[in-house]
């Protein structure tokens, strides 16, 4: 019995009062308006109505708040109605419209559904940012208000690597534990942990990524991250985990997930960054120098079938190059075969060592994780294979996308049209059967 009570007592002492402590403590910090909250939304009152607006610190819990990055501007009223039709858009930069936001795809999805539901008001809220993952996605997800939407769409994989907590990533240490990284992100979080983080920034020198400017993708170019690198499996782990977490949390909060595939450009976007082989000798590396630059000629002077063979060549010896099967597809797609040229734009995708666009292996994972949901809580849009349509017999590229991820007008409109259908699909009555 007295070993219990020590125990017990040892408890208290080490664990409950101290937590105690600094539960109190965080309670004052907020009441004394220590700190700032990393909710999405904030509540405002407009004529004494309640609204919610966007708050504009959300991200800096995952950036430097030199870099900007920060929501759309968005309010509207926290009142539910019968008439109304509210639509949440969660994902990156490609989501967010960027870089024509007045007619990305927010903008036409509310044109398709003022359409459909004409008797209705119409709202779409694009929550989606600049150079996010789904890291930042799934707080996004975590801070919604319950049942202030009837669907939400989620188009999200192209940072997977450079954003937050990815090995390609520019400002954070890349972490293999999820638990770690969301343990992380919610000691940022507390008012403590930023009143201790301020208090360091006033007194230390001054910090060259507290002080980033963004700009753009040159920021990357350091950090290539190669297809077998083992901690790409990880960054597949997470996102997946993340995106089941997303739908999880939004189904919970009465929204409808409406779940797309990412188009990107695979046509006429080469690879950022191809590695070679580690294990090349000087022999390989000098007969690979004379292939490529051979293929690349015979490309200039459009003889095709020679350039598709010195490319094919050159991958005997090095199958990891994705400029290699960038070249090898176009020659193959200029000679009329799309299929395999499809593969070999493909493979050049996946071997991209400057990962900014989502890989096969991340479509894949959106479709294995479409099928373990019932519609009633999830609709699945194939955006890939809506674009392969729209492209055909060609891989998607300039005809659809502005570069390698952002959609133009064309782009944009084929995937508001599916969200729509989708949506439509999931709030019309089903007509009775004949």
């Amino acid at each position: 019995m007295q070993n219990t009570r020590n125990l017990l007592f040892t408890i208290i002492t080490v664990v409950v009062i101290p937590l105690l402590f600094f539960v109190v403590l965080e309670f004052a910090l907020r009441v004394a308006g220590v700190g700032t909250s990393y909710s999405y939304f904030t509540s405002i009152e407009i004529d004494d109505e309640p609204y919610y607006q966007e708050n504009p610190d959300f991200a800096d819990q995952f950036y430097p708040p030199s870099l900007n990055v920060g929501p759309l501007q968005n309010t509207f009223a926290q009142a539910p109605s019968d008439d109304r039709v509210r639509v949440f858009v969660l994902g990156g930069s490609a989501a967010m419209g960027f870089p024509h936001k007045n007619h990305g795809v927010d903008r036409l999805l509310a044109t398709q559904l003022r359409a459909l539901f004409p008797e209705r008001e119409v709202e779409v809220i694009n929550t989606a940012m600049t150079s996010v993952n789904s890291h930042v996605v799934q707080q996004v997800a975590a801070t919604l208000p319950p049942n202030s939407a009837d669907v939400a769409v989620v188009l999200m994989g192209n940072n997977e690597v450079v954003g937050p907590y990815g090995p390609g990533t520019f400002n954070q240490n890349f972490l293999s534990s999820l638990s770690a990284i969301r343990g992380l992100q919610a000691l940022k979080r507390t008012r403590l942990w930023q009143l201790l983080d301020s208090s360091l920034t006033d007194v230390r020198a001054s910090d060259a990524k507290a002080d980033l400017e963004w700009q753009g993708m040159q920021m990357f170019v350091d950090n290539g991250v190669a297809e077998n690198d083992p901690r790409m499996a990880f960054v597949y782990e997470h996102y997946e985990q993340n995106l089941r977490d997303i739908i999880a949390t939004l189904n919970a909060k009465g929204m409808h997930v409406v779940l797309s595939t990412v188009p990107v450009n695979l046509r006429q976007s080469a690879p950022f960054l191809s590695i070679n082989a580690e294990d090349l000798s000087e022999s390989d590396e000098d007969r690979l120098g004379g292939l490529r630059e051979r293929a690349a000629n015979e490309a200039n002077r459009n003889r095709w079938r020679e350039a598709q063979e010195l490319s094919e060549q050159a991958l005997l010896i090095d199958p990891g190059y994705a400029d290699t099967h960038f070249q090898l597809a176009t020659s193959l797609e200029r000679q009329g075969d799309y299929a395999r040229a499809r593969r070999h734009f493909e493979r050049a995708l996946d071997l991209d060592g400057l990962r900014f666009r989502a890989d096969t292996k991340i479509n894949t994972i959106i479709e294995r994780v479409a099928r373990d949901y019932d519609e009633a809580d999830l609709s699945f849009v194939h955006g890939l294979k809506a674009f392969d349509r729209a492209s055909a017999p060609y891989a998607p590229g300039w005809d659809l996308l502005v570069e390698h991820v952002h959609y133009d007008f064309d782009g944009n409109a084929i995937l508001a049209r599916s969200f729509a259908r989708a949506i439509a699909e999931h709030l019309l009555p089903k007509e009775a059967p004949t």
